[in-house]
């Protein structure tokens, strides 16, 4: 009895191992690899939330980033004004740009598309997985989704300006999406979002300016006061409501900077713009950020080609250059051309500490770093740490005139 019944034990015992032991088996052979990070595993810490967002503000420098040879993205905005030609004339895509014959395979317009979306996918990683991030100060957490809608918003601002009706993405794509060629949305639907988020960047918490180079209250509220602008006038032509909300909006900065002068006011000369020193301050409300630890200065092209300016001697590529009606459009005396102060220069330094010399030509001086490049018996640091101005404070007052003219 005993032994019959030790024996039907043991057949149970031997049963379940064989149930169990292909799951068990099985759970033992996944494999968690922590180093293996995923958008999955990744959101789980407030750090992750910060290194999220630091993504974000690092594909906004795709404006810099190579169209081939001599030529950045950033070329697509300035070739298309009839401003500016090319000393060069070696890269078939911005030659079409300052023809005015690119059309949707150019490389600038191509860079400029998936850089922009490039930016709204990494925003829409961070505000969709960083809210579940516990514990988290909330605070902070709000901030990080604050500016994450700024800078999404920023994004979908430049692409509905350049495109008008574009695709409206707002939650991550993954292999499991099952639209990967999402139909354009309206304008009036863009513009809606771009509001709604920079209202939620508004109402934030974030600081009125941020020495650090992050997003600050005063960026956010001059880049709101221009987006109603730009929605009162065409195509959305909105009208007066939309006029008095920017003026509104533009003299809520206004009304700050003027208690506050130390902090937000204009810089006392225009060179002023243009110096490493004054980066992310007083007249600068937001900027991209340009260190040659991760990523230099990318406006060389705006230097002379084969003519020794910088302290590599002929740095530059002549690839932006102003065209002589655009120089001559200016009239005699006009402080904006005055050499190496205003926007142009037409001397300079040779080697840049080195001898004076005349150029034969003006060129584009307004991101023109001396520090690195040197001036008149200094030599340069050889380190172009110039960031690239986005919104100024001079902006704001502009914005606020022609608004307020309007209401």
């Amino acid at each position: 009895m005993r032994h019959t019944f030790a024996k039907h034990i043991s057949r149970a015992l031997l049963v379940g191992v064989a149930l169990t032991g292909p799951i068990g088996c099985t759970e033992f052979l996944k494999e968690q690899a922590p180093s293996n990070l995923t958008t999955n595993n990744f959101y789980t810490i407030p750090d992750h939330a910060e290194a999220g967002l630091a993504s974000v503000y690092a594909s906004l420098r795709f404006m810099g980033d190579g169209a081939g040879i001599f030529s950045n993205n950033w070329q697509l905005l300035e070739a298309l004004t009839g401003t500016s030609t090319t000393e060069t004339a070696q890269n078939s895509d911005l030659n079409n740009l300052y023809s005015l014959v690119h059309d949707g395979n150019t490389a600038h317009v191509v860079n400029y598309w998936n850089g922009l979306y490039r930016v709204i996918a990494n925003a829409n990683q961070v505000l969709d997985r960083v809210p579940a991030i516990t514990p988290m100060d909330a605070a902070q957490k709000t901030k990080i989704l604050g500016e994450t809608r700024f800078l999404r918003a920023t994004a979908y601002f430049t692409a509905v300006q350049l495109w008008g009706d574009v695709p409206l993405i707002t939650t991550p794509q993954s292999a499991a999406s099952t639209d990967f060629l999402p139909a354009r949305a309206s304008k009036e639907d863009v513009y809606k979002l771009i509001v709604d988020d920079l209202l939620a960047a508004e109402a934030s918490g974030l600081a009125w300016m941020d020495a650090s180079g992050r997003v600050n209250l005063a960026a956010v509220k001059t880049q709101l006061a221009k987006v109603y602008l730009t929605m009162a006038g065409f195509p959305l032509s909105k009208g007066a409501s939309h006029y008095k909300l920017a003026a509104d909006k533009a003299f809520e900065v206004i009304t700050y900077a003027n208690a506050n002068p130390s902090t937000i006011n204009l810089f006392t000369t225009y060179e002023d713009v243009h110096r490493e020193s004054t980066k992310n301050r007083l007249e600068h409300l937001f900027m991209l950020q340009y260190n040659t630890l991760v990523a230099g200065n990318p406006m060389d092209n705006f230097y002379p080609n084969f003519k020794p300016v910088t302290y590599n001697g002929p740095g530059g590529t002549g690839s932006s250059v102003p065209t002589t009606a655009f120089y001559n459009s200016y009239e005699p005396g006009d402080l904006r051309t005055k050499d190496q102060e205003g926007y142009f220069y037409t001397t300079y330094y040779t080697n840049g500490n080195g001898a004076p010399f005349a150029l034969g030509a003006p060129y584009v001086f307004k991101h023109f770093n001396r520090t690195s490049n040197g001036t008149a018996g200094v030599a340069g640091s050889r380190q172009n740490n110039l960031n690239v101005p986005q919104i100024r404070f001079a902006e704001t007052l502009l914005i606020y005139a022609e608004a307020q003219n309007e209401v």
